[in-house]
């Protein structure tokens, strides 16, 4: 896990810390954890890491894998985790086959974990939350 200062742009953080309305079930995004999915070809044209961006507090954190968002998931509280992983991704038709790869990975590790996992993309956000785990 690595602490990222300047390099995640401030409408992603904007955009994670933003009141969103949440789906009819008893997780409530303000209570679990936020990331934001940077893709493969936004990673490259915005000069950043692939991977996931979480900010938390004041800071932030990029996370590589799928694993390691998962593990730093785990970490979190006992609210936290009831209250799943949220994150915000873009159109899977513009996903690299990486991307999608990654995104299925995330799925199965928080179906083995028993992790609530909830979805929207740019284009629908803030209403499109999907639940998928």
């Amino acid at each position: 896990m690595q602490r990222m200062g300047e390099q995640v742009p401030k409408q992603f953080l904007i955009t994670l810390s933003s009141e969103m309305p949440e789906p009819k079930k008893a997780c409530l995004r303000g209570g679990g954890l936020s990331a934001y999915f940077v893709f493969r070809s936004a990673a490259q044209s915005e000069n950043l890491p692939w991977g996931f961006c979480v900010k938390e507090q004041e800071k932030s954190y990029f996370l590589k894998t799928p694993r390691d968002l998962v593990d730093f998931f785990l970490k979190q509280g006992k609210s936290v985790q009831e209250n799943g992983l949220w994150i915000l991704g873009a159109d899977l038709k513009i996903y690299s086959v990486e991307d999608k790869q990654m995104e299925e990975t995330l799925k199965e590790l928080c179906r083995q974990k028993n992790i609530p996992l909830f979805k929207t993309t740019t284009r629908d956000f803030p209403k499109g939350w999907k639940r998928l785990i």
